[in-house]
């Protein structure tokens, strides 16, 4: 939520940086956890970069493109907004004593998209974007 220009709420960011991560599945961050840690490895100037938001829209545009690296940065894009939202369902979860799959799943998104400083109006692949990396988390 960027919401008066606060975004902690939807930040994520692993854990340990991948360089000194040992295995293969990184442990996630949340809201102002993933703050703190952004802060510390002195990469809070661009928090944008950071949050869910962002990150289903790379993960949108990298279908429609060849690019191998834009590939890779879009599986763990995936990866990390899918954690987000099974976050969200565990905490939805525990606070309500039910379980995950009695959840009921509703997802709101915008009419036009924010990315690198452009507003384009929200197509399919993005909207495809967001209710599989919701799934994914709901699911895991």
């Amino acid at each position: 939520n960027a919401q008066g220009h606060r975004y902690t709420p939807a930040l994520i960011t692993a854990e340990q940086e991948e360089e000194e991560a040992n295995s293969t599945t990184p442990s996630y961050v949340f809201g102002d956890a993933a703050l703190r840690v952004l802060q510390k490895r002195k990469k809070d100037k661009k928090l944008h970069q950071y949050t869910i938001q962002h990150l289903v829209n790379l993960l949108a545009d990298a279908n429609d493109d060849d690019d191998d690296e834009k590939k890779t940065v879009a599986e763990s894009s995936k990866v990390a907004a899918s954690a987000f939202f099974a976050q969200l369902c565990t905490m939805a979860s525990d606070s309500s004593a039910v379980a995950p799959e009695n959840l009921r799943i509703v997802l709101s998104v915008p009419t036009v998209i924010h990315h690198d400083d452009d507003q384009n109006e929200l197509d399919a692949a993005h909207v495809d974007a967001w209710v599989d990396t919701v799934q994914k988390g709901w699911k895991s």
